[in-house]
């Protein structure tokens, strides 16, 4: 397992306290695969040695309120991604000299994943890994607003989920995440 990135985890919900598995360590090997992915791939940032994240895990309550203060959508949402870094312009030689670089944070909601993986016939566990990969892959500047974008990363997520032995999510998906 990759030892480059560390995560603080934050549940400020009780909801989560009755998923059926151990949020620490799925959320672990969520983040490691995908950070070992984009290291394999020669994708991770050749100046950062070690990041750390922050993860909220919420409801969909809190989740649309950050939603409509920081991106104008007043509804609830599965995941929220808020990069610390712009890895288009901040200073490489800045970043070098902070270990461990601070990626950012993710929020994901309880409600909305357990919704959707009725919807999308999903367990919660592996719908819960790919918005983790899917808001991991956003603090890292993937996008998915122009196609080319969502191509290359959804084209990540699938890879990153193989590794985990999880299928892909895109083949049967009534709405997309």
């Amino acid at each position: 397992m990759s030892d480059l990135i560390t995560i603080d985890i934050l549940q400020d919900d009780e909801q989560w306290d009755n998923v059926p598995f151990d949020l620490d360590a799925v959320t672990k090997q969520a983040c490691h695969a995908a950070c070992d992915h984009l290291r394999a791939q020669g994708l991770w940032p050749d100046m950062i040695e070690t990041a750390e994240l922050a993860l909220t895990l919420t409801n969909d309550t809190a989740i649309q309120t950050l939603n409509h203060h920081y991106r104008e959508k007043d509804k609830a949402t599965n995941v929220l991604s808020f990069p610390a870094i712009d890895f288009d312009n901040d200073d490489p030689a800045f970043l070098a000299l902070q270990s461990p670089v601070p990626l950012g944070d993710i929020v994901v909601a309880y409600e909305t994943l357990d919704r959707e993986k009725d919807e999308q016939d999903k367990s919660l566990k592996d719908h819960y890994t790919h918005m983790i990969i899917h808001g991991l892959l956003h603090l890292m500047g993937y996008d998915h607003i122009e196609d080319d974008e969502a191509e290359e990363m959804e084209s990540l997520e699938i890879e990153v989920l193989s590794a985990l032995a999880i299928e892909n999510p895109y083949t049967n998906e009534k709405t997309v995440a």
